[in-house]
């Protein structure tokens, strides 16, 4: 029996499926509240209509419907990136904080360490680590999925972006 891979400093590293629990807890810790300012942002633009007085109308006024086709696209963009910017944010800072956690991965007792002094990485590194991880998934779906899958075949259990920010993954237990 093989003995599992282990940083700099001798400690094991996180098996892949401790860090997929933890990266779908931060999914959902974003989502929520992400969804309520959408939400929010929806409500508020769906009651304001845009009219204008308009003496030749029928009612006084005239009211257009591209504030309403403005409000949609302006929502539409809210939801593709709103959750993906609070994500990184999120993730970033936490990650780049000393116990290199997040809400996910206190739960899961891993963490994020640098790879070659095993310490934790600054919120830059974090921020970095995060944002391929997300440019990945947004821009080439194909390749965020691999990112994620790649710990399984990775000797030292590391995703593509933590080979970019030079981080591994470790239990903190």
């Amino acid at each position: 029996m093989s003995a599992s891979p282990v940083d700099v400093l001798g400690r094991p590293l996180a098996e892949w499926w401790k860090r997929l629990v933890a990266i779908v807890i931060d999914g959902v810790i974003v989502t929520i509240p992400s969804l309520i300012i959408i939400i929010i942002i929806a409500v508020i633009t769906a009651s304001s209509p845009s009219c204008v007085n308009d003496p030749y109308a029928p009612s006084g006024q005239l009211c257009s419907s591209t504030s309403a086709g403005l409000g949609t696209l302006v929502l539409f963009f809210l939801w593709m990136f709103l959750p993906g910017v609070i994500f990184v944010l999120y993730t970033g800072i936490m990650e780049g904080r000393e116990s290199g956690q997040t809400l996910g991965k206190m739960m899961m007792h891993i963490c994020v360490r640098d790879a070659d002094t095993g310490g934790p990485i600054p919120v830059g590194r974090g921020l970095l680590r995060r944002v391929i991880y997300v440019v990945l998934w947004i821009v080439f779906y194909i390749p965020g999925i691999l990112n994620c899958l790649s710990p399984l075949w990775d000797p030292k259990r590391q995703a593509w972006h933590d080979h970019a920010a030079n981080t591994v993954v470790i239990d903190a237990t």
